[in-house]
């Protein structure tokens, strides 16, 4: 593999497995403390939480999407297209449903300023989706790297 490949698909597992460590961490640690923080705090707490995500799991999920895109185009003959466009798939259905399903939630319980129990096991249903796709492509990754090793 040429210098630009290497470069793209090291970028490619490491933002992987990093977001997919983010994604577990989201769901088993972040979401289930929202429910011990005070009703009082909570809308504070929301919002320094919103402000602390950027860096941790959108730049890393941004670099994971486009260094995949740039594989799609620039891929090595090793590297299989058809694993490449499952994992850009599963990628992007993360983000499908964090604006579709999540999002929404998210927002009900920000909006009402408390997290009933029913609520959380709500949110934590169907963030595991997501956990989920990521650890799919997780998994794709890992066979791509597999591949590259059997050679």
């Amino acid at each position: 593999m040429t210098l630009l490949y290497t470069i793209l698909f090291l970028v490619l597992v490491f933002t992987t497995f990093y977001s997919n460590g983010v994604q577990a961490y989201i769901h088993l640690e972040a979401y289930p403390l929202f429910a011990f923080v005070g009703t009082q705090e909570l809308p504070v707490y929301l919002k320094e939480y919103e402000k602390r995500l950027p860096l941790p799991l959108l730049l890393p999920y941004f670099a994971t999407v486009f260094s995949n895109i740039l594989l799609l185009v620039f891929r090595p003959a090793q590297l299989s297209l058809v694993w490449l466009i499952v994992a850009l798939v599963l990628n992007i259905a993360v983000t499908v449903v964090t604006v579709v399903l999540v999002t929404p939630i998210y927002n009900r319980y920000k909006q009402a300023g408390t997290i009933t129990s029913d609520g959380m096991h709500e949110l934590l249903r169907i963030n595991f989706l997501r956990l989920a796709l990521s650890t799919l492509s997780s998994i794709i990754v890992i066979y791509l790297l597999i591949g590259l090793f059997t050679l």
